[in-house]
């Protein structure tokens, strides 16, 4: 029983808890600041799906996470519609990088954190 809790509970739990959030936070944000709280959940949801993801021995090299958490937060700002480095914003529009895959490389991120 242990076993599986730690291959598929803790991702199944974070899956549960983080949409009963999601769907309770949806209900009570304003509608003209909805899309921006919106995206900044989704994206934390999915680097926290990511982290449950991950059951082996968790790394403790600081700089890693700190390049993975750059990137978290670039992409974040981007997805929230802020314009910080406009070449980087041009490679991901020509990239076509946003929506699911943009989820995708939040989970992805997640996971690497401690990889």
């Amino acid at each position: 029983m242990n076993d599986f809790m730690d291959d598929y509970g803790k991702p199944l739990f974070t899956l549960g808890i983080s949409g009963l959030l999601y769907g309770i936070i949806s209900t009570l944000v304003p509608s003209d600041q909805s899309e921006v709280v919106l995206t900044f959940f989704k994206a934390c949801i999915c680097f926290a799906f990511g982290i449950s993801l991950y059951q082996y021995k968790k790394s403790k090299t600081w700089i890693k996470k700190l390049v993975v958490a750059f990137a978290f937060v670039f992409l974040l700002l981007t997805d929230m519609g802020y314009d910080i480095l406009p070449q980087l914003i041009y490679l991901l529009n020509v990239l076509k990088i946003k929506g699911f895959i943009l989820n995708l490389i939040y989970v992805f991120l997640g996971w690497t954190f401690f990889a």
